[in-house]
Order: C-alpha cells, then structure tokens, then sequence
C-alpha cells in the first residue's frame, strides 16, 4: 500500500472503473466457480421458507465499510450548526431534519452496498476547520455505534441493521437510538431512520427507495416533527416527494415540510405563510456517481493519518483498499480471509459454556435512567478514545 503525504485527494482508481449494474442472476452463476461470503436475510413473502440465502460477492460492494457509510451523513453537519444558533424552535426541528434528509439524498446513484464491518472494527474521521470529529466502532456482531461532535452539537447512534426479504426487494432497517445535542442551548432530540428498500433485486434495473416515517422529538421541550417518505412503484426520480408536519408542545401543527429527497427541504410557517429553503442538495460537489468530494476523503490514507490510527480501523482493511484500487479479485480474496478470521472470532465469543464475551473498547451499554424497556437500551461513549486509541494493551485480543 503506497501512503501519500497528501492531506487530500480528487479521485481513487474504483471511481474510474467502468459502472457495473448488479444482476443477482450473473453473480448466482458466477458463484459457482468462486468462494463467497454468504448472508442470512429472513424471508417475508413465503411463511414456508425459512431463510433466503443471498450470495453477494466483492461486485455488490462499493470501498467503504458500513461504519464509513454512516460517518457519511455527517457531510451536512453545517445544518445541525445552524440549528445550535438558531432561535425559531420551528426552523430547530427543520435543520435537524434536514440533516436526517441530506443523509439519502447520493444513495440512489450508489446501489452497491458497503463492507460489513468486523467486530471491534473502529472508524475514526476529523477536520480541523470545525473542530469535527467522529468515532464508530462494531459493539457486537449486529450492532454498531457512533459518536460525533463539534462545537456545536453531539450526536450518538446506535444502529442494528436488519433486513428482510420479499421476493423481488430487500428492505434494510437501521434500528436504534440517534441522539442529537445541540451545545448552546443544551436541547437533546431524538429520531428514527427510514426504511430502505432495494427493488428488482432480480433484474439488472435495481432501484431504491425510501420509505416509511422519521420522527423526530425535542425531548428537552416536547415539541416534534414527522416526515412521511412515500413509496413509489417506479424508479422516477420526481416521486421522491416528502410531505411532514412540525408541532408544538400542545400538538397544534405549526408549519409543514416538504420536498424531495434527493434533492431539498423546505418548511412553510403555518403564522406567516412563507415558504423557506432549509436544504438544498450541492450539485457541485459531486465527483461521479453520487461520490462528493467529502465521500473521496473517507477512506483517505496520509503519513499523519498513519501514524495516529489505531489497528482496528476501517482504512486498513485489505479488502476495502483492494477493491479501491480497482483490484476486485484480490478484494476477493481478502474478504474471503477476513471471513475466516470473522467465523473464528463469532465462535470463541458467542458460543459455547466456556465462551469469553469481547467487550467493546470504547462505548459502553447503558440503559436510560427509569427505562424499564430493555430496547431503549443503547450505547453511549466513554470519551476515552481520543487519549487512548494507540495504547497497545487495548488490542491484544482483537487481531
């Protein structure tokens, strides 16, 4: 692997390779000849079949791991700055969830899905112009959590992804809790993702959609917002409408949102009758295929960053930085070996009477004060990682 010295970069090899639409039927027939990974995925449609068994090789991935993937989200974080010195609790709820929005608005330009992350795999991101930074590690073998926090705001998730199958699609689920805490004001809100949907999953005309309701709640004043995610029954882009309300404390709708997507925001004062652009997607800082400039950053590899991550983190995955460097087959075959080493650590850790529980190096479960639902359960940072992440004795166990 060559490291730059380059703070930066415009483009890696993946990104020059020519588009290849995924056709499950191709990789079915191809996988006879190949190792592959394998993934359980419960079947909604047929009551009488268990499990459908869906082999995906390196070709259904894109060189992220899904632990990247969701630190993605935060290329928008201006709108949560925003909110922390915004004064209007109406316009609060809207860049929040204009936030929440931004989130979705490449997915439907990159299909393939990102490298599921190993456990006690860490990501790590900063940026010294906003004081930003992030850290998201692989609590157990289903659960991922995030930290993230700049001068303004921090923002904790907890995400369990699962997903279904109904014959033609596959629906993905981010289950979970995501806190926001806006710093000057001290108010925390909460939300829930919508459901992702991949269509024609059969075909070489996969489509995506978003689907369902975000809610999102300012715990500290009562106040919410609720955005409705129409389904559509084609891949038309100008159906990617969203229509939500925004309430008070008391329940009385005091503005609407609307927009689409893929493409803006909007909140209407029910008081003054104007229409306001809260977000808008920046066409101009897309490099190819739904890639932004700040999505080239995030698997970026310098001396600097060298030096200071630990080895658990998601930059040094051979597979990932394989298939980024346009190298499918040795991708392949370093999944495979990750695979291994994956199958071997899910035994020593979950199963049997003697089996040792690995406990994750820097969140720690906690259920809320008074919370007697086990569900509301989630993972909250230690603060430890900063000062400690290179301390060799944290990694002798995690390989």
């Amino acid at each position: 692997m060559r490291i730059t010295t380059d703070d930066t970069r415009e483009t890696f090899p993946y990104l020059s390779m020519q588009e290849e639409k995924p056709n499950l039927w191709s990789i079915f027939r191809e996988s006879l000849s190949h190792d592959i990974t394998k993934i359980e995925i419960p079947c909604k449609k047929h009551e009488s079949c268990q499990f459908i068994h869906i082999f995906l090789l390196v070709k259904l991935n894109e060189p992220l791991s899904l632990l990247q993937r969701v630190a993605e989200s935060f290329q928008e974080r201006e709108l949560l700055d925003r909110a922390d010195l915004e004064e209007n609790p109406q316009m609060i709820l809207a860049l929040i969830m204009s936030f929440v929005v931004a989130s979705y608005s490449a997915s439907w330009k990159r299909l393939k899905k990102p490298f599921d992350p190993v456990l006690g795999e860490t990501y790590e991101y900063s940026d010294e112009k906003d004081n930003f930074r992030l850290i998201a590690e692989q609590v157990n073998l289903k659960t991922m959590a995030l930290f993230a926090e700049n001068a303004h705001f921090e923002a904790t998730f907890t995400i369990d992804l699962k997903a279904d199958y109904w014959g033609k699609a596959v629906e993905f689920r981010m289950l979970g809790k995501n806190q926001i805490i806006l710093k000057r004001s001290k108010q925390v809100f909460i939300f829930n993702r919508p459901i992702t949907s991949v269509n024609n999953i059969l075909t070489e005309k996969f489509w995506l959609d978003h689907i369902g309701t975000i809610s999102l709640r300012n715990q500290s004043t009562g106040e919410t917002a609720v955005l409705e995610f129409p389904t559509r029954r084609s891949p038309d882009t100008e159906l990617c409408t969203l229509k939500g309300t925004i309430m008070d404390a008391e329940k009385k709708v005091v503005a609407h949102l609307e927009g689409n997507w893929m493409k803006s925001l909007s909140v209407i004062s029910l008081e003054t009758k104007i229409k306001k652009i809260v977000w808008s997607l920046d066409e101009n800082q897309e490099v190819l295929r739904g890639w932004t400039n700040y999505t080239v950053q995030l698997n970026h590899i310098n001396v600097k960053i060298l030096q200071s991550l630990p080895p658990t983190d998601s930059r040094l995955r051979a597979d990932i930085r394989a298939l980024e460097k346009g190298n499918v087959d040795l991708a392949l075959y370093e999944r495979k070996r990750i695979e291994e080493q994956i199958k071997k650590k899910t035994l020593k850790y979950s199963h049997g009477a003697g089996a040792t529980k690995l406990k994750p190096l820097w969140f720690e479960l906690v259920v809320p004060e008074g919370e007697s639902d086990p569900t509301a359960a989630f993972y909250q940072f230690n603060k430890k990682y900063w000062e400690e992440k290179t301390f060799p004795k944290y990694y002798e166990d995690q390989n």
